[in-house]
This record gives C-alpha cells, sequence and structure tokens, in this order.
C-alpha cells in the first residue's frame, strides 16, 4: 500500500529547511560580517538541484528556490543563465503565469579578459540576466577587469535593491550613476577601487544605513553623496577630507563606526566629538593618540569600545613605555564622563604581557575602576583567520 502523499505545504518546508543557508547580506546588513573574498559564498546549488530531480512534485516546489541565490564565476555560465531566465521569463508572459525561478541574491566574479568580443558577450548576458531579477535583494560584484568604461549592464541592476557588495575598478561617475539607480532602496553598501579622476556627481541614498569602505582607495566619490539615515560606518583611508565631511553632515545618525589600523590619529577624537549618538566605536590604539579621549572630554550615548592593540611586543622593554602611554590613553573613560559605556574590549592584549609593573599596576587600577562602576571588560585574541576568541584567564 502506498503512503499516503504528502501536502505540498509539507514538502515545500521540508525543501526550504533542507536547502536554506542565507545569502550573507540576508544574515546582516552589516559589511564587517560580509566574507572576505567571493568564494567565502555559500549557494546550497546542488543540494537543491538533487531535490529538483526526486520527482515532479519536488521539481515544482524546488524551483522558487533553484535560483534564490546565485553565484556566476565562469562566461559560459552567465550565458546559461541568461538563456535559462530567457525562456522561463517567455514562458510564464505568454501562459500569465508567474516565472517559478526567482533570483533573490546575485554575486559575479569576472577576470581578465583575453580579447574584447568575450568581455562584450559577458556583460551582454550579464544585462539580460540583471533585466529578468525583478525582485533582486542583493547584488555582488567582484572584477579584476578594469570597469573604466560604462557599459549598458550598469544601468539594468533592478530597482529594489538593498545591498551592494563591489569590489572593482571603475570611475566614480559611472558608480555613482549605479548607486544612485537604486538609491531608493539602498540600505547596505561595501565598496573598493572607485576611482575619482573628476568631481563626482551628486547622490542622494535616504535609506543607506550601512557603508563599508575596506580599502585605502580616494572617498572623494562621497564628496556630494546625502546620506541622512546612515547609522554604521566602516573605513580604513589614511585621511580624507571627504571622509571628515561625512562625519560632519551625518553624524547625527551614526550610531557605529570602525576605523582601520591606518585612519589618521586625530579621527577618533573628531568622530566622537562630531558623532554625539554614537554608541559603539572600534579602532586601532596608536602611540600618538595618548590625549584622544582627554580630548573629547565626555560623551552621553558611547557605549561599547573595541581597541585593537598590536604596538606591544610582550618582553620588549619599549613596550613598558608604549603600555603607560595606553594607560594614559585609557585614563578618561570614567563613567562620570560617560555614563552610557558599559563594554569595553581589548583585542590582541592581555594584562599578563605587563604584570608586576607599574604600567600593570596602573592598568589593574583602572580594571578594578571600571568594574566597580559596572563595566564589562574583555581581553580578546586575534587569530590566523581574524577571529576573536577570549583570553584564558
Amino acid at each position: 500500500m502506498a503512503p499516503p502523499a504528502l501536502p505540498p505545504e509539507l514538502h515545500s518546508l521540508i525543501i526550504r529547511i533542507a536547502t536554506y543557508s542565507p545569502a550573507c547580506f540576508d544574515a546582516s546588513p552589516d559589511a564587517r560580517s560580509w566574507p572576505e573574498l567571493e568564494r567565502g559564498i555559500t549557494t546550497e546549488y546542488q543540494t537543491k538541484k538533487a531535490l529538483t530531480l526526486v520527482s515532479s512534485q519536488f521539481l515544482s516546489i524546488s524551483l522558487p528556490y533553484l535560483y534564490e541565490v546565485v553565484q556566476v564565476r565562469k562566461s559560459s555560465s552567465m550565458h546559461r543563465l541568461a538563456n535559462v531566465l530567457d525562456v522561463t521569463s517567455f514562458g510564464a508572459s505568454t501562459s500569465g503565469l508567474r516565472s517559478p525561478r526567482k533570483v533573490e541574491y546575485l554575486f559575479v566574479s569576472t577576470w581578465v579578459f583575453h580579447d574584447g568580443k568575450t568581455e562584450v558577450a559577458l556583460f551582454s548576458s550579464l544585462e539580460r540576466v540583471l533585466s529578468r531579477c525583478v525582485g533582486l535583494q542583493g547584488f555582488g560584484f567582484y572584477s579584476a577587469t578594469p570597469q573604466l568604461m560604462k557599459h549598458n549592464w550598469m544601468t539594468a541592476i533592478p530597482k529594489g535593491v538593498r545591498f551592494v557588495d563591489w569590489n572593482g575598478l571603475i570611475m566614480s561617475l559611472d558608480f555613482t550613476q549605479i548607486v544612485d539607480s537604486i538609491s531608493e532602496s539602498l540600505t547596505s553598501l561595501r565598496f573598493s577601487k572607485v576611482r575619482v579622476k573628476q568631481k563626482s556627481p551628486s547622490a542622494t541614498l535616504p535609506k543607506l544605513t550601512h557603508l563599508s569602505v575596506p580599502e585605502e582607495y580616494d572617498l572623494t566619490v562621497l564628496y556630494d553623496w546625502s546620506m541622512p539615515s546612515l547609522t554604521h560606518l566602516h573605513v580604513k583611508i589614511l585621511s580624507s577630507v571627504t571622509l571628515m565631511r561625512v562625519v560632519e553632515h551625518f553624524g547625527n545618525s551614526l550610531r557605529s563606526a570602525t576605523l582601520g589600523a591606518v585612519v589618521e590619529r586625530t579621527l577618533l577624537t573628531q568622530l566622537a566629538t562630531t558623532a554625539q549618538n554614537l554608541e559603539g566605536c572600534t579602532y586601532h590604539f596608536r602611540i600618538g593618540m595618548i590625549q584622544s579621549w582627554q580630548l573629547v572630554r565626555s560623551h552621553p550615548s558611547l557605549q561599547s569600545i573595541v581597541v585593537l592593540v598590536s604596538c606591544f611586543i610582550e618582553g620588549d622593554n619599549e613596550a613598558w613605555l608604549q603600555m603607560s602611554a595606553f594607560c594614559c590613553h585609557l585614563q578618561p573613560l570614567t563613567v562620570a564622563n560617560f555614563p552610557k559605556l558599559r563594554r569595553i574590549r581589548f583585542v590582541g592584549f592581555h594584562p599578563s604581557f605587563i604584570r608586576y609593573t607599574k604600567a600593570g599596576a596602573r592598568l589593574d587600577e583602572l580594571l578594578d575602576a571600571w568594574n566597580l562602576s559596572g563595566v564589562e571588560v574583555r581581553f580578546l585574541e586575534v587569530t590566523d583567520n581574524y577571529e576573536c576568541f577570549m583570553f584564558p584567564l
């Protein structure tokens, strides 16, 4: 006797659980949690493809999930995807039904082309793909080929895209036009390698909350961008008038800032002084930042601080002098001056490095004061893959 047929809703739930692997965009709008490279993206495509072969019922139920996260690394794959979406979209339009193949997240990797025809063909197929991705939520583009000539696909990115991850050389004029075309929906943006040769046009991004520029490239492209909802900022650039313009214009909305190791030493003070609603700050301590918090004096909303320390070498005589400077840097961080402060994290440093020294005694006093004030302090270790773990005490 054949087992009773399961309802389609239950089949759909089983397939959803078996294949669900959230795209990095969907998991978090914060670009710090996105993969460093495009190869860190997972799509679970093979599992979904296998489920479509189980039965005709599984095929119809699995199709909506098969293409929800698509990663394309080869020109041939781009051409096939364009053909599949063209056929299904045409079939859906003639039958009056909605196409079952819906791409929600598209990640495109391109490499150096050996001839112009291959490049033109690839981007022509990409334009076709994008024109069929009506419900696209996230778009990642990773290229070793300079996009110094404007291509039609750049204006084919559908409106409604919320997340963009861009790592490829492009002129600022073209990049701003890409961003401006999806400005009404864009909430999170990470970009690298935007080249500025002339004044970039203005852009208004009313919903952008997360902005990340993880490499040391010119930020002039941002000069006339309006980002009134910006809450999270991650930058690595050494010094930039544009960066301070961003902080000054939109500092009131900022809630979290991450400053890279090469950021200008004075930026921490400028940021904390300007962004009065800032709740979390991550930065790298360097000699020359002794008075940073002293110059800030106080802050009404700062709750969490993460300090990355790499200038101390255990057993190095110079380290003791550096530690003394480090303690001076931390001295103003009291609850009296920073009434909302609740968490301090130190990454790459542990008090055992300076135990039984004058600097160690001074740090112990700070730790005791924070503990009595209800400030939680943790010492974290940076491993080779840059994940943080608590030091054993």
